[in-house]
């Protein structure tokens, strides 16, 4: 159920969608990645090569940016682990995903006791063209393009 932690006190993420089957949905990780600091989309400024286009599929995004660019923000998620999670199980969310984050944020906080998201700016895996990138406002609920040397929050899901 949304807001149903996961792990010892959350350890290993949220809850914070859940499908019409309630047997499959996604989990956010309990805090901001990158130790609270913001980073850059990617170092490369071209369209990825293998596509990274999809704004439901933030796996498979997060796959063709990182096979780009091991210096990007969707490395920094799929490097990502927790005691009960692998790194693998986590990475950068398309721009969808973190739009249903962001309807549920307040659950979210309130799952782990503490407001977790920091900056309201959040990179998603979503690119635009060779020069943008998706991000995500999660105070407004807005999403738009920037350019990818921008620095913004990294916050990574996972599916289950």
């Amino acid at each position: 159920y949304v807001g149903e932690l996961m792990g010892t006190n959350g350890e290993d993420g949220v809850v914070f969608w859940v499908d019409y089957t309630g047997e499959h949905g996604l989990i956010c990780s309990p805090e901001d990645l990158n130790c609270g600091t913001i980073i850059g989309w990617t170092d490369v400024i071209a369209v990825v090569p293998d596509g990274a286009q999809s704004r439901i599929d933030g796996y498979s995004n997060s796959i063709a940016i990182n096979n780009q660019s091991a210096n990007s923000a969707a490395t920094i998620c799929l490097q990502y682990s927790t005691p009960g999670t692998s790194a693998g199980d986590w990475y950068l969310p398309a721009v969808d995903e973190l739009s249903k984050l962001y309807h549920v944020r307040y659950e979210v906080t309130k799952a782990l006791n503490l407001d977790s998201f920091g900056l309201d700016m959040y990179w998603t895996s979503t690119e635009l063209n060779n020069n943008t990138a998706w991000y995500y406002n999660i105070a407004i609920g807005y999403g738009n393009s920037l350019n990818k040397n921008n620095n913004y929050m990294v916050r990574a899901v996972r599916a289950f």
